[in-house]
């Protein structure tokens, strides 16, 4: 990593602009890089299309948008950084990104990610992922954190971003069958309060679990034709006690697998795949 000593910074213009009409955030920025004596220049994007750069070099766009952004996008060892990452860098005495990708803000510094689509293998991120101390945010997160992080300082974690975390059974979809009705109504109960989705059908383009006593009937054959996971319903009980997803492993319904029995299920499975019952 360059050292600050090295470090080039060019703040740029867009074609036509002048620095009195760049953004506040930009000349906070440049006014503050002054007070750290760093070396520091405004540039015109189009004197710079055709430059060699060096990891010595920080371009400071105030949108990562242009002919010259789409250029430098293209090269290996290019930093490019928003006004406000380097607000927050230079303020809080945090080094400028030595990252191989542009960083706007600093909203997600120090977190790891990653995604799902909470699908037929939703349970693959859920799977012990409060005991590993893992957050589950949707989607909305995302866009929040950044575009408040467009406006003023936030990080990801504060507590105004909490609303968008996931409740424990985010993502699934469930159905089930072969059981009490006072226990099918808990179930739904449950599954709902904690933010998960219950139908009275299988729908095998989007049910992703199947809770179930006795190994027989449509939905069953259904949810093994379809690869869709089959356990008991204390999978859910269980889960909902820790806290946490429990492993389905422990809970798995198999075609061979034995149990007490309840009443019988009448269904069928209709030409779009969706198993019904008839309670």
């Amino acid at each position: 990593m360059a050292s600050v000593d090295n470090i080039k910074l060019f703040f740029l213009l867009p074609e036509g602009k002048t620095k009195k009409q760049s953004t506040q955030d930009m000349q906070d920025a440049y006014k503050l890089c002054e007070d750290h004596h760093l070396t520091i220049k405004w540039a015109k994007e189009e004197s710079l299309i055709n430059k060699q750069t060096t990891r010595c070099d920080v371009f400071v766009f105030q949108e990562f948008s242009g002919k010259l952004f789409k250029s430098l996008s293209v090269k290996s060892c290019v930093r490019m950084v928003g006004p406000r990452c380097l607000i927050t860098c230079l303020r809080d005495g945090m080094p400028i990104p030595d990252a191989s990708s542009p960083v706007f803000t600093t909203a997600m510094s120090k977190l790891f990610l990653t995604s799902t689509g909470f699908d037929k293998g939703t349970k693959l991120l859920f799977k012990g992922s409060k005991k590993k101390g893992i957050q589950l945010m949707t989607l909305d997160w995302v866009n929040e954190v950044y575009e408040a992080s467009l406006k003023r300082e936030v990080h990801a974690t504060d507590e105004e971003f909490q609303k968008f975390r996931c409740l424990l059974l985010h993502g699934v979809i469930a159905t089930s069958t072969n059981l009490r009705h006072s226990e099918k109504n808990t179930i739904q109960l449950l599954i709902e309060k904690n933010g998960g989705k219950y139908q009275g059908i299988m729908d095998t383009t989007h049910t992703n679990l199947l809770l179930v006593r006795n190994p027989k009937g449509e939905k069953f054959k259904c949810a093994q034709e379809n690869n869709i996971s089959s356990v008991s319903p204390d999978w859910l009980f269980d889960t909902v006690k820790e806290g946490e997803i429990m492993p389905f492993e422990d809970y798995v319904i198999t075609p061979n697998a034995c149990s007490t029995f309840v009443n019988d299920e009448s269904s069928e499975c209709s030409n779009q795949l969706l198993c019904s019952e008839s309670e």
